[in-house]
């Protein structure tokens, strides 16, 4: 309720917007690595380029040493990619004078975002650690090889038939490199350099990161967390479920029997029963609140 923050930014022809950084990075309060991507809403113009990726580091990266034809140089720190066996190169991050430098990778045994992630170049990424509550039988893993089936190619129909699945199984509490990249982040400060901007001398500094424990949902980043490292915000839980309902959409009857939906736990047998009307479900939480939603 007090945020500055836009979801969307609507845009036309002849307008800029300058995407201004806040609280040191784009990690921003909770010190949170990973990707974010920002694009445009219209398809089209999503599909044919109008989007960009925005990466936040953990640890320093000099840049990926290449060979002579501009690959990554044998043996070198490089981005896995499924097509191309080199990998493909990291580009170097400049340290921001007056701005403490990221630690090395392999520091408390963190190797940087995101090789710490288990996944597998070209495949779908496993699940995060500590997320599942009742997995109903299919355990957290990452798809490495299998064979499908598809349909003879049409306009109606695009499904596929997974005729077998090569499956690495997971633990849920996190891979070796998980936790201790875990363990990284919830370790407030790291000790580090940093350049003076005004004599350039280097001089020592220290790095911050979340400093909260993991938590389900959060494994490396907890957002309930002050600029200080403590723990804060009012706690507010919802637990919703996803459910199957034959909908009307209009006062002629006009129904889809397989419309799918979320909703809270106390609403699903009114919904299913008729008692009431489906809605969509919509959270809002206040400034200083911190949500936990269930699935």
């Amino acid at each position: 309720d007090n945020s500055t923050y836009l979801d969307s930014q609507a845009i036309g022809p002849g307008d800029a917007y300058t995407y201004e950084q806040v609280y040191d990075g784009g990690g921003n309060r909770p010190k949170t690595p990973g990707d974010a991507i920002f694009h445009c809403h219209f398809y089209p113009h999503f599909a044919m380029g109008m989007w960009g990726l925005w990466r936040v580091h953990d640890v320093f990266e000099q840049g990926t040493a290449l060979d002579a034809d501009g690959r990554p140089a044998p043996g070198a720190r490089a981005l896995p990619d499924g097509e191309i066996a080199a990998g493909t190169p990291i580009p170097g991050l400049v340290p921001l004078p007056g701005k403490a430098l990221a630690p090395l990778p392999g520091t408390l045994g963190n190797p940087g975002y995101p090789f710490y992630v288990p996944g597998i170049a070209g495949h779908r990424p496993p699940r995060p650690p500590l997320e599942t509550v009742f997995d109903g039988g299919l355990a957290r893993h990452v798809v490495q090889d299998g064979e499908a089936e598809f349909p003879e190619l049409n306009t109606l129909d695009f499904h596929k038939d997974a005729v077998t699945l090569d499956a690495i199984e997971l633990p849920d509490t996190g891979t070796v490199l998980e936790r201790a990249a875990m363990d990284f982040h919830a370790q407030r400060s790291h000790p580090t350099f940093l350049v003076d901007p005004q004599t350039l001398m280097v001089l020592p500094d220290t790095f911050l990161t979340n400093g909260l424990p993991a938590a389900a949902g959060a494994p490396y980043a907890d957002p309930c967390v002050d600029d200080f490292g403590n723990a804060t915000g009012l706690s507010r839980v919802y637990k919703a479920a996803s459910i199957q309902l034959d909908v009307k959409y209009n006062k002629k009857a006009w129904h889809f029997p397989q419309h799918r939906m979320f909703s809270l736990w106390e609403d699903v047998l009114p919904f299913i029963n008729e008692q009431k009307p489906p809605e969509p479900m919509f959270l809002r939480t206040n400034t200083g609140d911190c949500l936990t939603y269930h699935l």
